[in-house]
């Protein structure tokens, strides 16, 4: 018996046309998953000055839209006083549950730099905040899940109850971090997908979306590409590499054909499961 991964997806909170094509990707792409029967629905955004929408307030809004389905919001943690990530954090989940769903934090320490904790107080190392966080968040009843890729910060993730890897590594360093992390429940892979009637097509659109600059430092062999079953067959071998969750981000723009893209590779991988993976 192939051991298949659990199916859910990573949602951007921000795309090049601006915020409300944001909210209507998230809401389209909520609902195919929803309605495909995903586990979980990654919110990975990032903290700044930029068209970025706050993951934390689309928590209860994603919740109503996918009752049923674990949303994992991304915090970067040391950019948050840890009393304030912490009312976030029990906030959203309260929320969501009020709307039939779940809440998993995932906590990532962003860049190395120090962070002040507050003004006129000496800075703090990120990885310290990111355990301070994680030790509360644990206290509470909480099983965070932490995004982590090298160092100090896989060994982290080696002590949370989830890891999340970062979309950019190939099969052979995602293979490196999972002997760290081997021993961690939830080991979660994230891909960007292309699903197309033709495989070869969308192949083919996914080397044109990377030249013109998709996602920095992202490479074709960090995506899946082809027709729904090949997409299918590509995630179920992440199951055999050793990760229980893949969390794929359709690379469509448009949010009714990203919606589209996972209902098809939903499909598809419904088919494997239903015959034990052949």
């Amino acid at each position: 018996m192939v051991a298949l991964p659990e199916l859910g997806i990573a949602l951007p909170t921000s795309t090049p046309t601006g915020p409300r094509h944001t909210l209507a990707y998230l809401e389209s792409c909520a609902d195919a998953a929803a309605s495909s029967g995903a586990s979980t629905i990654l919110l990975a955004g990032r903290h700044g000055p930029t068209a970025q929408l706050q993951v934390a307030p689309l928590v209860p809004l994603l919740a109503t839209r996918a009752r049923g389905v674990t949303i994992a919001p991304l915090f970067i943690a040391p950019v948050w006083p840890v009393g304030l990530l912490t009312e976030h954090v029990i906030t959203v989940a309260t929320l969501a549950e009020a709307a039939g769903s779940s809440v998993v934090p995932v906590l990532a320490s962003g860049r190395q730099e120090p962070v002040a904790t507050s003004v006129g107080s000496p800075d703090r190392d990120r990885g310290d905040a990111t355990n301070e966080s994680l030790s509360i968040l644990t206290e509470l009843g909480f099983k965070p899940w932490v995004a982590a890729e090298r160092g100090p910060a896989l060994l982290r993730a080696a002590r949370a109850d989830g890891w999340i890897s970062n979309a950019v590594y190939d099969d052979t360093e995602l293979a490196q971090q999972l002997s760290v992390v081997s021993a961690v429940p939830i080991r979660a892979v994230r891909r960007d997908v292309m699903c197309r009637l033709d495989g070869e097509k969308a192949q083919a659109d996914a080397e044109t979306a990377l030249e013109r600059g998709y996602r920095q430092g992202m490479r074709i062999e960090h995506v899946i590409a082809g027709d729904s079953r090949a997409c299918a067959e590509a995630i179920a071998h992440y199951g055999e590499t050793g990760f229980t969750h893949v969390l794929m981000r359709p690379m469509d723009a448009d949010p009714d054909a990203a919606a589209e893209s996972i209902a098809a590779v939903f499909d598809a991988f419904a088919d494997l499961v239903s015959t034990g993976g052949r």
